[in-house]
């Protein structure tokens, strides 16, 4: 192996061992609760970090069902391409995320933000308006979004301001999450 491949996954993995188990194991539930009370997560990210969302949605609701347990219904808002720009040209591109959460989400939904830094304005404005709703929020973000992950009912704060970091312990992430709720 490349010696510098195997530095690479060695920082992905210091900073993957750090996660609390306690965050963990409080957003699964959070999640399962969504999905028992028939209830859909809305999640957003920016980047890389909406290209994910789009992943999570994909893995909730169809890899889920491999467990032979019912799908997590989510939708990734940043695929809703021409609501979003719509909605940035008329509003802002700031109140395109919550707009949208105040329009389609209903009592037993969820807002899940991705986000490498946990403060975009967008993405703020989503959590604004989901708990404005008193719907269950969740963030996973890096490390300078550990004030945004204090401020949800469910957060996770990546103990690492590098991007690729970030971005891959998100997905590692909701890989296995995915397997929590299909078998939970």
């Amino acid at each position: 192996m490349n010696d510098t491949f195997g530095q690479y996954l060695g920082k992905n993995f210091e900073v993957a061992a750090n996660l609390q188990a306690a965050d963990l194991n409080r957003f699964i539930a959070g999640l399962r609760d969504i999905r028992d009370g028939d209830g859909t997560l809305w999640i957003a990210g920016n980047g890389g970090s909406s290209a994910a969302a789009s992943h999570a949605t994909v893995d909730f609701i169809k890899t889920s069902t491999s467990f032979r347990s019912s799908p997590l219904k989510s939708v990734s808002l940043s695929e809703m391409v021409s609501l979003q720009t719509a909605l940035a040209n008329d509003l802002s591109f700031e109140q395109g995320f919550s707009q949208s959460i105040e329009s389609l989400s209903r009592p037993g939904d969820g807002v899940m933000i991705l986000s490498v830094s946990g403060t975009s304005p967008n993405l703020i404005y989503a959590l604004e308006a989901a708990k404005e709703k008193k719907l269950k929020t969740f963030a996973i973000t890096g490390k300078k979004g550990a004030k945004t992950c204090s401020e949800v009912d469910y957060g996770i704060c990546i103990a690492s301001e590098d991007y690729q970091i970030v971005e891959n312990i998100h997905m590692l992430l909701i890989h296995w999450f995915t397997i929590e709720i299909g078998q939970g």
